[in-house]
């Protein structure tokens, strides 16, 4: 899967949008490391190109730590990151960014710094199409990608758009609710919008004896559907017609 309109370095903005484009590089790119949270644009274009320059900047410090991609240094703190095209006489796309590095290898790339061909960059959808040749892997793993990582965005978006709550607010806040506004995993890039299919069973008095007396996984799970368990395909079939998930999507991981 290739993203489309992704040739750009930045994600599009609609006619009338009036942005900066130009983001002078900070002194250190630690300070930026982690995706902005205490502030946001008020525009959501803005605030969507912010999420993006973080998550971008956080991809190819991720990759680069893990020594899948090799950016070469150059002079001020700056690197360089070449990206051979996948066909014949297409050209490599270069990325040029700041970045600082940390103890065991770490990489802080500044957000604001990063350049796709030398113009600012903020899509990291397009920055797994431009890797995915350099990554070894092919068309429909790399429109995975973009898929998970495009959950990941917009859920970033939306943590920016809803960063006003105190410490205090969100120590009110149930365990489900907190996690919609927290920034994910520090390291890991894919890391928000996943539905999940679950298979849960309460251990009632029926199940108790039934365990205590070995009977077979069979019998288990019988006398807890009888007890309003659903199985894995049963939650996802009612995920289905919520709306929230595919056919597809659940043939894809139920078999």
């Amino acid at each position: 899967m290739t993203p489309g309109s992704t040739d750009a370095s930045a994600v599009p903005v609609p006619p009338g949008t009036l942005e900066t484009t130009c983001v002078p590089p900070l002194p250190s790119a630690r300070a930026e490391a982690a995706p902005p949270r205490p502030t946001s644009p008020a525009d959501p274009e803005l605030r969507w190109r912010q999420a993006g320059r973080a998550l971008l900047a956080k991809t190819i410090a991720e990759f680069a730590y893990e020594d899948l991609l090799g950016p070469v240094p150059e002079p001020e703190g700056w690197h360089r990151l070449e990206l051979p095209a996948d066909r014949p006489g297409e050209q490599a796309v270069e990325y040029r960014f700041r970045a600082d590095r940390g103890a065991y290898g770490s990489w802080f790339v500044d957000p604001g710094s990063v350049r796709r061909s030398g113009h600012p960059a903020a899509d990291p959808l397009a920055f797994i199409a431009d890797a995915a040749p350099s990554l070894g892997i092919s068309g429909e793993t790399a429109g995975h990608l973009v898929r998970e990582m495009a959950a990941t965005l917009a859920a970033d978006a939306q943590i920016l758009a809803t960063a006003t709550r105190t410490a205090a607010e969100l120590a009110d806040l149930d365990y489900a609710q907190l996690e919609g506004h927290q920034t994910g995993h520090p390291w890991i890039i894919f890391n928000k919008g996943r539905v999940g299919f679950y298979e849960v069973m309460v251990i009632t008095e029926e199940i108790r004896q039934l365990a205590i007396g070995r009977a077979s996984a069979d019998v288990i799970a019988e006398a807890a559907i009888r007890n309003g368990m659903r199985r894995l395909r049963d939650e996802g079939l009612q995920k289905v017609r919520a709306g929230i998930t595919s056919f597809a999507e659940l043939a894809r991981v139920t078999g």
